[in-house]
């Protein structure tokens, strides 16, 4: 019953997407359906495309510029696929009407009628097309306008030029400032203590002391759980090798007891200061507010790093960094960390709490000078791995290349050194777009690294249940290839993924970008065919899909419904062999169906196939046809000892193109079907298994020929693999040189057992003559010297 179930399912399956393939054909759509008004979107293209070459287009105009463009253009794609495909089918009527003629060669008035009807249809079609062209080329204009206007609006930005720190006076200038803003900073709490009245002072008072009794509760909390966390959630050191999965779960149980708990209380306190209304639109409250943002940013950063890193627990990092250079590369990452989230605080504090340009100025050029630090720091305790040269080594010129992660940390250091030096000649902007961006790119690859590894881990975890093997009856092999090929598909999906994140990181359109991708895939036409990227690979995965579904129709029914017939296994090959071929045909025509393809291209196909054969092809298609001539006359099937242009095997595998033999070493021998149509075949079990065993015996002349048969007669009779019926037999061959020739004739029920059969009558025939004192000549030869014959 499972057996069938399964059968049945699968039929239905293939039926189910037979079907739906029938009605992707897309139907004839009449012109007076047809709900675009080109007039209207020509008006609103042209209106978008004057607005944009005016130059007063901001950001958010653009994106709803965008997000017209793209709406127009999936509309656009759709009617234009519709419509091709409608003319495609209105050309094949008028060809076909194009042969009916009277006897006398005229055309028949309803033919005519009717011709000129689609004729007419089709030329409103083509004009149809050629409008939608013109649109869809409109749009990618004002895309690529948009494109251009936002790396113009970009570029100068970034290009923006301030004053350079060369100029003595206004760098003076800026110290100062920045001097009487930290100075501002440190005296904020105790001007707003002063500016509040006496009862509302006790009241900040009181809520001080409360505030600090609570956070301090919080932190004994804290520890408590983090503890708790640590011991029965974390790092298990009695695993040996932990997997990926283990590894990134203890991760982020570390990650909750050392950042997320110790961040609730500051985002706590973060919304405490918010909603004290005494504090309200003070200095103080803009320092604590930054001030628990940053820090919670760094306590966020610092958890992720020592999580990823362990420093610890080497057997549990989830990046492959040598555990010498772990401790280096954590504590480098978290002091960056510090550092930008210090400098980061200042440069926010500075534009909340004072609007004067010089201070500023000052913040930007000092924070994108420690955020440069901060990276070069990391990159080179992280990736310079250089040992220090001896001075022998310098004299024997003995000097070793730099590795390719120390190159790289030098790139770094030189890309920051550069990034900073804009900001020392006024180019602020450009300094902190290099930088920032740099950084957050950083984070991003990170990223993708953790979730390259956790996406190919959790297929793993997927693939390696029972659940396939024991559901499905897939192989363990067939199990561990799918995980080796979606490793190989996965790596260039997220390649691609980062691709766009990271270009959308440093400022380009990606959303224009993606929108015209998406129209190559969706579909462009050439001539009056419509060729659909994306309809083509949906149609490679239905054929795929469909091949799958086929062979698990063959293994249902080689394992269900075959196994309780009475078929031998030759006649269930041809079966399953006939399914598998047919099954390839009707995956064919269904990808083709799902691609969207015609099926008049069919018969091209067939008639190029033809064409082909003459050219070369021969071989494959008489292959074919040999193969399908072999399933359905059965010349050989599978079980069969054959005898082939001098190859004698078992035949173990008919495919439609050729036959597979496994010889008496057990070596593979592929034959082309074509051969073996085309020369003869030796099949020794082509009715029946039944095989005379020929032994062929000689003894001298002195023998006893009566005693020599009833010996013989009786070893064969003996041997309970040889049949009493027909009969062993003997007959006298021939007078040898220095022997009488016998050959003993015994039949055996299965040729298989030919050869021990064979085997055993030898070896009692020779115990039995030296037993009967029965010799068996062998040839001699007497050598007479020269000397010895002048002698006599």
């Amino acid at each position: 019953m499972p057996a069938a179930k399964k059968l049945f399912t699968t039929i239905a399956v293939l039926l189910f997407l037979t079907g739906a393939a029938g009605f992707a054909a897309e139907p004839e759509k009449d012109t007076a359906e047809i709900q675009l008004n080109f007039s209207d979107i020509n008006k609103t293209l042209d209106g978008i495309t004057k607005k944009i070459n005016g130059g007063s287009v901001s950001r958010e105009e653009s994106d709803d510029y965008i997000a017209t463009l793209n709406s127009l253009q999936n509309q656009i794609l759709n009617e234009q696929k519709q419509d091709t495909a409608t003319l495609q089918s209105m050309t094949q009527k008028i060809s076909a009407l194009n042969g009916l003629a009277d006897e006398n060669g005229k055309d028949v008035p309803e033919v005519a009628k009717e011709r000129k009807t689609l004729e007419d249809s089709a030329a409103k079609y083509k004009s149809l097309l050629a409008q939608e062209a013109l649109a869809l080329a409109k749009i990618d204009e004002i895309n690529a306008l948009i494109f251009k206007a936002r790396n113009k609006e970009l570029l100068t930005s970034v290009l923006a030029k301030q004053s350079s720190i060369f100029q003595p006076e206004q760098f003076w200038q800026s110290l100062l400032s920045f001097g009487s803003f930290l100075k501002e900073i440190l005296v904020s709490p105790f001007n707003w203590y002063r500016q509040l009245k006496p009862e509302q002072q006790q009241n900040a008072a009181k809520s001080l002391i409360i505030l600090t009794l609570m956070l301090g509760a919080a932190l004994i909390l804290a520890v408590v759980i983090r503890g708790y966390i640590k011991k029965h959630y974390g790092y298990n050191l009695e695993i040996c090798t932990p997997t990926y999965i283990q590894r990134l779960k203890a991760a982020a149980w570390i990650f909750v007891a050392l950042g997320a708990i110790p961040a609730a209380i500051i985002a706590a306190l973060w919304v405490w200061i918010n909603g004290f209304d005494l504090m309200k639109g003070s200095e103080f409250a803009a320092l604590l507010r930054n001030a628990a943002i940053y820090l919670l940013y760094f306590l966020i950063l610092r958890a992720a790093i020592l999580a990823a890193f362990a420093p610890n627990n080497p057997d549990w990092r989830i990046f492959n960094i040598e555990a010498r250079k772990v401790r280096r590369a954590s504590n480098a990452l978290i002091t960056a960390a510090a550092a930008i989230a210090a400098v980061s605080f200042f440069q926010k504090l500075a534009t909340e709490m004072s609007h004067e340009p010089e201070i500023v100025y000052s913040m930007q050029i000092f924070a994108n000078g420690i955020k440069a630090f901060a990276v070069i720091w990391a990159a080179l305790r992280v990736m310079y791995d250089v040992k220090d040269l001896s001075d022998e080594d310098v004299k024997s010129g003995n000097i070793q290349k730099l590795s390719a992660s120390a190159q790289t940390a030098l790139l770094i250091t030189f890309f920051m050194i550069g990034s900073f030096t804009f900001s020392l000649f006024g180019y602020i902007s450009l300094s902190e777009y290099l930088i920032n961006r740099f950084i957050v790119s950083v984070a991003v690859i990170c990223i993708l690294y953790i979730l390259h590894n956790l996406l190919k881990m959790f297929y793993h975890l997927i693939v390696r249940r029972r659940f396939w093997i024991t559901t499905f009856r897939i192989s363990p092999r067939t199990l561990v290839k799918s995980e080796v090929w979606f490793g190989i598909i996965l790596t260039p999906v997220l390649y691609l993924f980062g691709a766009l994140v990271l270009l959308a990181v440093w400022g380009v359109s990606v959303d224009i970008l993606v929108a015209r991708t998406k129209g190559f895939l969706t579909g462009f036409n050439i001539g009056e065919v419509h060729v659909s990227i994306t309809s083509i690979i949906l149609g490679l995965v239905s054929f795929w899909v469909a091949m799958l579904l086929v062979k698990m129709l063959k293994s249902s029914l080689q394992d269900g419904s075959l196994s309780r017939l009475d078929f031998d296994e030759g006649m269930k090959s041809s079966i399953i062999s006939g399914i598998g071929f047919f099954g390839f045909i009707l995956s064919v025509i269904l990808g083709i169906a799902v691609a969207g393809g015609s099926f008049k291209s069919l018969a091209l196909m067939a008639g190029a196939l033809s064409f082909g054969a003459g050219l070369g092809l021969q071989n494959v298609v008489s292959n074919l046809v040999a193969g399908i001539t072999i399933l359905f006359e059965r010349p050989i099937k599978l079980g069969d000892l054959v005898v082939i242009n001098g190859y004698e095997g078992v035949v173990k595998q008919i495919s439609m193109r050729s036959t597979t033999l496994e010889t008496g070493n057990k070596s593979n021998v592929i034959i082309p079907n074509s051969a073996i149509i085309a020369g003869s075949v030796v099949n020794k079990t082509y009715d029946n298994r039944m095989a005379r065993v020929d032994i062929n015996v000689g003894v001298d002349y002195d023998s006893d020929i009566d005693k020599v048969k009833k010996i013989l007669l009786r070893i064969a009779g003996e041997d309970e693999e040889v049949l009493s019926n027909p009969a062993p037999a003997l007959s006298f061959l021939d007078f040898g040189d220095s022997s009488l020739n016998f050959q003993l004739n015994c039949y055996t029920a299965n040729i298989a057992n030919s050869s021990g059969i064979s085997f055993r009558i030898r070896e009692k025939i020779i115990n039995e003559f030296r037993k009967e004192g029965i010799n068996i000549p062998f040839p001699q030869r007497v050598v007479r010297s020269l000397e010895e014959s002048a002698a006599d």
